[in-house]
């Protein structure tokens, strides 16, 4: 995770990653969440920044400084084709940055919702699109793999991943899922207003009973 603070142990951190791993680690991109637009988080110009950090030479870190701050207007199948969980809990929402609209621990009887972000994202861009946007959540979106961002070739020619992992990382959602015709994305679209407040109510509840109704008391 790159930040101001570690410029000083560039050298080191990629030194003892090639000593203990092969190779130099990959690298994000660091997000300031406190700004609607979820700018760069440091105190650099996005040029001394990419300067900077660069000298990983990182395929995740080039990914995502491309669909930096850049809104994906095409139909997202996140909700469809992923899940986000949290373990902990149960909460369960179609990628990190949607709203959470079901309790797969709470109701295990009750089927998983699978509905797609479409074109509803809440977000200003795809800021963890290095796994959805490679995995293919936007088959219309070129992208490299998600194994293209992962994997490192080490100075020896061994790679990080294996040959199995290679093969399923490279792969597409839409290999496997169904991609929508025109017809039955713009049928979604019209409704989809009705279904994000129907499965949303999940976290409405949980913000009342845990803010809320905790301050009345």
């Amino acid at each position: 995770m790159p930040y101001d603070g570690l410029i000083d142990d560039i050298d080191e951190i990629i030194n003892l990653c090639k000593s203990e791993l092969g190779a130099a680690c990959q690298i994000t991109v660091g997000r300031n969440d406190l700004t609607e637009k979820k700018d760069l988080l440091t105190s650099m110009s996005r040029k001394e920044y990419e300067s900077v950090w660069r000298k990983f030479d990182s395929t995740m870190f080039d990914f995502k400084l491309d669909i930096f701050q850049k809104k994906i207007d095409d139909f997202c199948y996140a909700g469809a084709w992923t899940l986000y969980v949290d373990l902990g809990t149960g909460a369960a929402k179609p990628c990190y940055g949607q709203l959470s609209n079901q309790n797969i621990f709470k109701n295990p009887e009750q089927p998983i919702i699978f509905n797609p972000v479409g074109k509803h994202c809440r977000q200003p861009y795809c800021y963890n699109g290095h796994a959805f946007l490679t995995l293919g959540v936007v088959p219309e979106l070129e992208t490299p793999t998600y194994a293209d961002i992962r994997n490192r070739v080490c100075e020896d020619g061994r790679e990080w991943l294996s040959k199995e992992v290679k093969d399923a990382f490279s792969q597409k959602l839409a290999d496997n899922n169904e991609v929508w015709d025109e017809k039955k994305k713009n049928s979604y679209e019209r409704k989809y207003p009705f279904i994000f407040f129907k499965t949303a109510l999940y976290d409405w509840k949980e913000i009342y009973n845990k803010v809320i109704r905790k301050r009345k008391k």
